[in-house]
């Protein structure tokens, strides 16, 4: 009589990691995927290099890719010390999470060399629970709360869902094919793969269809003589169909050019200021998550006349500029150096592989392409970094074969398994406290009584007193003067230069201290002189000082960088009313109607 089947627990959480990363959201939080997402990523990554530890299973890859791998990391952690940011550098902002830690993560899964069957197991499940989330997003009942019509599925984001879903389409469309796997596992790869191209098509991201298209191309051409070529085209144009009829698809693919649009030709401008603040900082960057600091080196007038910073940029918008913005040039060097060795080591290991592994393969060039549209992502890259590394790993360690017997464990297999497990459960502590911060958030920010608004923000900065954003909310919420000045100074101690941090304070002394803004917004406006808020606060704190001439030129040149903002406008009106220049304000009047 034969053994039942045993469940590995470390494929059972990879499973878990990768599915739960892509699937989970919390509708009740202010940030309702990012904290959420980020513990599930911190905490069963580490749990999933513990397990690898503790039945050591750790398969060393080629030394040109560790060679690259432990470049690009490293040279990640120095830029870290030397950035624009030094606290968020290491564990990342709380609405970004792509800190060093990020990266370190990612290069753990990936020498971990996993297998591949549990990542695609965990890809197909994410598809598959796709399908009801993005069927009520296309009907107006979306899980995460969003300000747009175009399917954001579990990210609250359209270009993070595109991203997600360039990934399972392909891996989803190998497992329907492949002819070794079970007829339920097909069957759930044909569902998980109409999801991701309906997520795709839905989420009006062009970068992403370009990838899909990519990727469908290559998928077409391998299977140009397969049985299942028919179905793979009918299930695509079914999908895609679909969304055309419940999403505002065909309103995205007709605006590709206008420059108001989002995407399309505006990717163009967001490059020609990255490229900017790249040549201030070409050796080491801005540093992880240094960017929205450095980003003003980069603005000119005409960028700020055409976008403004609301909301405010803080990535580049293409990945390998992305990387060397916040890592200099030798880091983009670095990483394309580490895609090219991986990908030449898939191309020459791809005779020997099922469709379940040319999917995976197909899925990362298909998500590298749409990334040159967007930035590496810490809700998908642990996904992305993992199937790499199972790629790549030595083919021996790809299948699943019984292990034999190990022998006793040393003591440094004990050691280092009870230090990533102390990490991974002082992750799964973290991510509880910032879930439960950010529902705290959500309900200052929801509140229309002011006394509960406060509390709520005073719990969530008990939770999470490291988190800015926190700290911006109770001085929002607040009616407490001194209390509104302590947030900001708390805020101050985690991030100096962040620059919403800086408007927002800026604005709060505007009122509180005239006096004080002046000489604050001075400064910040001889760093930032393109910034159309920072002119429209000086001019309204000097004219609190009495000083109406300088606030005059600063309200003009607000208004000169920002036209469409009624706030320069409406101040210049009252002024020269005020002034009796009655004329100069019919015509701002008549100008800002037009």
């Amino acid at each position: 009589m034969s053994r039942p089947a045993t469940i590995d627990a470390r494929n059972l959480t990879i499973t878990l990691l990768v599915g739960g990363t892509l699937l989970a959201a919390d509708p009740g939080g202010w940030f309702a995927f990012a904290p959420i997402k980020w513990a599930v990523v911190t905490t069963l990554s580490l749990a999933v290099v513990a397990l690898t530890t503790w039945q050591r299973k750790w398969v060393r890859p080629e030394p040109r890719v560790v060679a690259f791998l432990g470049l690009f990391v490293g040279w990640m952690g120095l830029c870290s010390l030397l950035g624009a940011d030094p606290r968020y550098a290491w564990l990342g902002t709380p609405e970004r999470h792509a800190g060093w830690l990020l990266w370190a993560l990612c290069a753990a899964l990936f020498l971990c060399a996993l297998p591949l069957q549990p990542i695609i197991d965990g890809v197909v499940l994410a598809g598959v629970g796709l399908v009801p989330v993005l069927l009520f997003d296309a009907v107006g009942h979306p899980l995460v709360a969003s300000r747009t019509q175009r399917l954001t599925g579990t990210f609250g984001s359209a270009a993070y869902l595109a991203a997600a879903c360039t990934l399972i389409a392909p891996v989803a469309l190998g497992v329907a094919v492949d002819g070794g796997l079970a007829p339920w596992r097909r069957r759930a790869g044909w569902v998980a793969a109409a999801s991701g191209v309906f997520g795709i098509a839905g989420s009006g991201t062009r970068g992403a269809w370009v990838a899909a298209m990519a990727a469908g191309i290559v998928w077409g051409w391998r299977n140009r003589r397969s049985p299942h070529l028919p179905r793979m085209l009918a299930c695509t144009l079914a999908a895609v169909l679909l969304a055309a009829l419940m999403t505002p698809l065909a309103q995205r693919a007709g605006n590709v050019t206008d420059d108001r649009a989002g995407g399309g030709a505006t990717r163009l401008d967001e490059w020609r200021v990255a490229t900017a603040v790249i040549v201030e900082h070409p050796w080491f960057g801005s540093g992880p998550e240094g960017y929205r600091v450095t980003f003003r080196e980069g603005v000119d007038a005409e960028y700020e006349r055409a976008f403004g910073r609301d909301p405010q940029p803080d990535r580049a918008h293409n990945g390998f500029l992305d990387v060397a913005a916040i890592g200099g040039l030798p880091a983009a060097v670095f990483y394309a150096g580490l895609i090219g060795v991986v990908a030449v080591t898939i191309r020459r290991r791809q005779a020997a592989w099922r469709a379940t592994s040319i999917g995976a393969a197909i899925a990362l060039v298909a998500y590298l392409l749409q990334q040159q549209f967007l930035f590496p992502l810490a809700e998908v890259e642990p996904v992305v970094w993992m199937l790499a590394g199972a790629l790549v790993a030595p083919l021996q360690t790809q299948g699943q074969s019984p292990q034999l017997p190990a022998p006793r464990r040393p003591v440094q297999t004990w050691a280092a398994t009870a230090v990533v497990a102390a990490g991974a459960l002082a992750c799964a502590w973290w991510g509880a406290r910032d879930v439960l911060a950010d529902r705290s958030a959500a309900t200052a920010v929801a509140a229309t009584d002011p006394s509960i608004a406060v509390v709520a923000a005073r719990d969530a900065v008990a939770l999470r007193s490291d988190q800015v954003r926190l700290w911006l909310l109770l001085a929002r919420v607040s009616t407490d003067p001194a209390e509104q000045r302590a947030a900001f100074e708390r805020a101050t101690k985690w991030s100096p230069d962040d620059p919403i941090l800086l408007a927002s304070r800026a604005e709060f002394l505007t009122a509180a201290d005239p006096p004080a803004a002046v000489d604050e917004l001075t400064d910040l406006v001889r760093l930032d002189p393109f910034n159309a808020q920072l002119h429209n606060l000086l001019g309204t704190a000097l004219a609190r000082t009495d000083r109406l001439d300088a606030a005059e030129r600063e309200w003009l040149l607000a208004l000169d960088l920002a036209p469409d903002a009624p706030g320069p406008r409406r101040n210049l009106i009252t002024l020269y009313r005020q002034q009796g220049r009655a004329a100069e304000a019919d015509a701002l009047e008549q100008s800002g109607n037009q």
